[in-house]
């Protein structure tokens, strides 16, 4: 294996991203950190991509683009509305993928700022946030899915949105509701804490049962078998909408009635949620804000760099189906209602 830019950061005793910069010739970088940093990549042998070498100051007309899994299809979502917000529309996009891995991703990152895009965005990243803030002093960066203090950023309230599933389950009578979480996934964290919050709340503390996940299919398959084999809820509340669709699978496997022995719902209301072999009642909100915000901050970021950092929090609404509501006509609930 290659000497890598971790390599050379570690023997300079410098951040990977300022290693970046000083290798690619920042005017950011002082004098003598530049020296620093050249002895070190001489000394441990280190090749930069010579052909993605350009002065600092220029423009290359492209924005890397890093989407945590690809196999969400939230993201693909996400991406059309940012499609038609860009900062500029002769922009390219560089895409890529951290697996759900904080590892690949940092590698993806390297990869941008060796090419050196202009700007990044980064949809629901799993890296700590103070990478992410180290990322975002010396390039335009703005977040998607998650908030991270100092960087511009776009969620959805996932606090009122849990808020509109669980009492819906509540109002249909149900008390042992179980959770699927997002293990280390963007925002599920929060979700899962509202979760608790509103149980305690309605006195069904003892009724708490959570299943860690990771927001795919198959950890919701694996939830089912795990929460039926040990106390059989009678609902279930999935972080996201692909791994509600893993209990949906594996219930329906093991012949149950959906939603007269086990009711089911997720949260993003991906167009799969809205299929109608799939009807699954979720939290919604408009990606297509979502995508065109995440542009305009993008946008405001690189023409103002030196502006204080933006949050903004989208509402979500109900969208009731029938994995809860047996007989059910497709209906949207606005929050509070």
């Amino acid at each position: 294996m290659g000497v890598t830019l971790d390599d050379v950061a570690q023997r300079a005793g410098l951040s990977r991203t300022y290693v970046s910069l000083a290798l690619r010739g920042s005017s950011r970088v002082s004098e003598r950190s530049r020296t620093r940093v050249l002895e070190a990549a001489k000394e441990l042998g280190y090749r930069p991509n010579l052909n993605a070498r350009r002065l600092a100051s220029s423009r290359t007309d492209t924005i890397g683009v890093l989407i945590s899994d690809l196999h969400n299809p939230l993201y693909a979502e996400l991406l059309d509305g940012f499609d038609e917000h860009l900062p500029d529309r002769r922009d390219q996009w560089l895409l890529a993928s951290g697996f759900r891995e904080p590892s690949r991703e940092r590698a993806a990152i390297d990869s941008f700022l060796a090419l050196q895009v202009d700007a990044i965005v980064l949809l629901g990243s799993l890296l700590p946030a103070t990478s992410i803030q180290e990322l975002a002093v010396n390039t335009p960066t703005v977040v998607a899915g998650r908030q991270v203090r100092g960087v511009d950023s776009v969620v959805v309230d996932d606090v009122a949105g849990v808020k509109l599933i669980m009492e819906h389950f509540r109002s249909l009578g149900h008390s042992r509701i179980a959770h699927l979480d997002g293990g280390n996934g963007a925002r599920a964290k929060t979700r899962r804490r509202a979760y608790i919050d509103i149980m305690r709340f309605h006195g069904l503390q003892d009724h708490i049962r959570i299943c860690s996940g990771n927001y795919t299919e198959q950890s919701g398959e694996d939830a089912f078998h795990e929460l039926w084999r040990e106390g059989k809820p009678s609902a279930i509340f999935a972080a996201n909408d692909l791994s509600a669709l893993g209990i949906l699978s594996a219930a329906r496997s093991a012949g149950l009635g959906i939603p007269t022995d086990l009711a089911v719902a997720g949260f993003d209301d991906t167009a799969l949620a809205q299929s109608g072999w799939v009807s699954l009642t979720t939290v919604g909100y408009s990606r297509s804000d979502m995508g065109a915000v995440t542009g305009d901050l993008l946008k405001h970021r690189m023409s103002t760099p030196e502006s204080k950092a933006r949050s903004v929090v989208l509402q979500p609404s109900l969208k009731v189906r029938s994995t809860t509501v047996a007989d059910h006509y497709p209906r949207d609930r606005p929050k509070g209602q």
